[in-house]
């Protein structure tokens, strides 16, 4: 909005000035009256095209706005469902890291492929609705957090190093799907803040 009434501010000021030097001009100058008509028609015509575009790019940012608030309960939710199915996941080994528990285990490599199954799964639902660099950040740690599983042959176990890469792209990934709900909300509080 300050925008809006310094640009004004600044336009009155210009065609004011405008006005006095047409004035001046035509008082040591012999100009016809249809010329000063022109020139304040023109300038009546930049006046107004600013106007309408000042009035268009408002109502598209109130579109913007009202379309994301409408739609934002679905985002938000869709992260908060997806973040209560994978929290168990990094519980799980956050308390084994706590307590000083081996994770490396055949219970641990049976989490870490459930995980990748359920976040492929989710991943799948996400993207239907998320912007598309959100989901393409969540797709390539996806995609690494599986190539490493796919390393371990069948039947045998992670070794210590591919296990801590695992659980560190499992944080990565709670951590993304955190922080973009995070941004979600801020931005609908900013929004919502806005329409009142």
């Amino acid at each position: 909005m300050d925008n809006i009434k310094s640009y004004t501010s600044v336009v009155f000021m210009i065609l004011i000035d405008f006005i006095i030097l047409l004035g001046v001009l035509s008082m040591f100058f012999k100009v016809d009256n249809t010329i000063i008509a022109g020139m304040l028609g023109f300038i009546g015509a930049i006046i107004g095209g600013g106007i309408t575009y000042l009035g268009v790019k408002k109502t598209l940012l109130h579109r913007e706005r009202e379309k994301f608030l409408a739609d934002s309960s679905k985002l938000i939710f869709s992260l908060e469902d997806t973040i209560k199915l994978i929290s168990p996941f990094l519980n799980n080994f956050g308390y084994k890291e706590m307590f000083n528990i081996k994770t490396r285990d055949s219970g641990s490599l049976g989490l870490l492929r459930e995980f990748e199954w359920v976040i492929e799964k989710e991943y799948t639902k996400l993207r239907e609705i998320h912007d598309y660099d959100f989901i393409t950040i969540l797709s390539f740690h996806i995609k690494s957090y599986s190539f490493e599983l796919q390393k371990v042959p069948p039947g045998e176990s992670l070794s210590e190093e591919s296990m801590d890469v695992c659980i560190d792209k499992l944080r990565t990934i709670f951590g993304i799907l955190t922080t973009q709900r995070k941004l979600l909300e801020k931005q609908y509080y900013q929004y919502k803040k806005q329409t009142k």
